[in-house]
């Protein structure tokens, strides 16, 4: 994997996601959801089959997968590639969820954790 074309890693990333409801944004988007976006910085976001659960792969400084309050770094070499595509996969199909805790009495996120 080329990991110097944002293009190869948005087209494998595609050929997962391909079917389902997704959109790339990029640095500039005037969603508020994405102003974290710096200058050549890209988010695919991708919506569950239900439509409830969306998911956010970031192509920035590093790889990043969010599922809810979950979310973890991949760098850019192929093994990590690979992990974050089958963690990808794997919440799509079901075969893992994410489990997030929080305060009763404050009602702030005390942890998250992805189970498989």
């Amino acid at each position: 994997m080329n990991f110097d074309s944002n293009e190869e890693i948005i087209k494998t990333i595609v050929q997962i996601i391909e079917g389902l409801d997704f959109s790339v944004h990029e640095y500039g988007d005037p969603a508020d959801e994405y102003i974290y976006l710096n200058e050549n910085d890209i988010c695919i976001t991708v919506k569950s089959s239900s439509g409830e659960d969306v998911i956010y792969i970031d192509i920035a400084d590093e790889l990043t997968l969010t599922i809810g309050a979950w979310h973890e770094h991949f760098d850019y070499s192929d093994e990590d590639f690979s992990e974050m595509l089958e963690a990808t996969k794997d919440y799509l199909a079901g075969r893992t969820c994410v489990l997030e805790l929080y305060r009763q009495t404050a009602g702030e996120l005390n942890g998250s954790g992805h189970i498989s």
